[in-house]
């Protein structure tokens, strides 16, 4: 098994306002919002204020998210995707080096003793507290950000207020939500090499993989996909397409990550090998980095299901037969790297 990991990984190196925004939020559901489709929104909304950074420049260079709201029907994890894609712009934009800085304690609950009772209040409530939390993340000015879900639209709306409580740039974007919700087609081109395990001597399989499919919100996507593989010494060429079907893990279970999503996929399809046709079963996992790069790892298995054409044994170039034309080929484990376009 070394052995074969050994020679996959070499194979694979050639190869509105603040509060008036909520009142207007459509009445729906948290369950019927896709979180994939809010991410990608959000992203939307980042970079209409990343073009916008030279102008907020001239009011700061470091401000903190002391208060953030947003619409009920948007699910929790919102909120910290959101801010981690604010901190991220001072990465990205380094001609306007402004730094958005979370501060966890302003938008945490709190437990507040008043006599004999407790209440339960989220965030800073007090100007003393929060003078002195703006001096200890040395700062002189402080971010409110509100997010606002209307039914068809995402709304940011974003204020920089100094110490006196004076707001010195204030800022609203807007990005349709059901134009995201119906761009749901995918087209994925992506380089694939493949080992076969147990089969020492055979040569890496090395070629290409389409797919053209719809992403079905809420659960993940589907399609038919095609890969092909080039002839090599002692391996012909070899033609695979079936039906897929990916289960995205970051909406079945509420989860995101920064700039990554996860989904597990399944594929049941034909293989043409040598004149002969495999029935074949594949099972993966694939990761979306950034918006369109994908990497998916599969374990490809083969069963005949159709009497070969050629009886002839393939051979490695020094003629030893490496498989028997009757034989199904080894299973194939494959590393695939393209993009993903929607």
């Amino acid at each position: 098994m070394a052995t074969f990991t050994h020679r996959l990984l070499t194979n694979l190196l050639v190869a509105g306002s603040t509060f008036g925004l909520a009142g207007i939020a459509a009445a729906v559901e948290r369950s019927e919002v896709s979180s994939r489709v809010l991410y990608r929104a959000i992203d939307q909304l980042t970079d209409y204020l990343d073009k916008d950074l030279s102008e907020v420049s001239k009011h700061t260079k470091k401000t903190a998210i002391i208060n953030y709201t947003q619409s009920e029907e948007l699910p929790t994890s919102i909120q910290h995707y959101l801010i981690k894609r604010l901190e991220y712009l001072a990465n990205r934009n380094k001609e306007t080096p402004v730094k958005f800085v979370q501060c966890v304690e302003c938008t945490s609950l709190h437990a507040v003793a008043q006599g004999d009772e407790v209440f339960i209040r989220k965030g800073i409530t007090d100007d003393t507290q929060l003078q002195k939390t703006m001096k200890e993340l040395d700062i002189r000015k402080y971010s409110d950000v509100h997010l606002a879900y209307t039914g068809d639209q995402l709304v940011m709306q974003m204020n920089i207020v100094d110490e006196n409580k004076m707001v010195d740039w204030s800022g609203e974007y807007k990005t349709p939500y059901k134009a995201y919700d119906d761009s749901q087609w995918i087209l994925g081109i992506a380089a694939e090499v493949g080992a076969f395990q147990g089969g020492e001597d055979i040569p890496a399989a090395m070629g290409g993989r389409i797919i053209v499919g719809q992403r079905l919100t809420g659960f993940g996507s589907a399609g038919l996909a095609f890969s092909y593989f080039q002839e090599a010494p002692g391996l012909p060429r070899i033609i695979s397409y079936g039906s897929f079907v990916g289960v995205s893990h970051n909406e079945l279970f509420n989860q995101y990550w920064d700039f990554a999503r996860l989904s597990y996929e399944g594929e049941l399809g034909v293989t043409d090998f040598n004149g002969s046709q495999l029935l074949h079963q594949t099972l993966g996992v694939k990761t979306v980095i950034g918006k369109y790069y994908t990497v998916a790892l599969n374990t490809k298995f083969h069963q005949f299901v159709a009497t070969p054409k050629d009886d002839t044994p393939i051979a490695n170039p020094e003629g030893a037969s490496l498989l028997k034309n009757n034989e199904p080929l080894p299973m194939m484990v494959s590393l695939v790297m393209g993009v993903e376009l929607l």
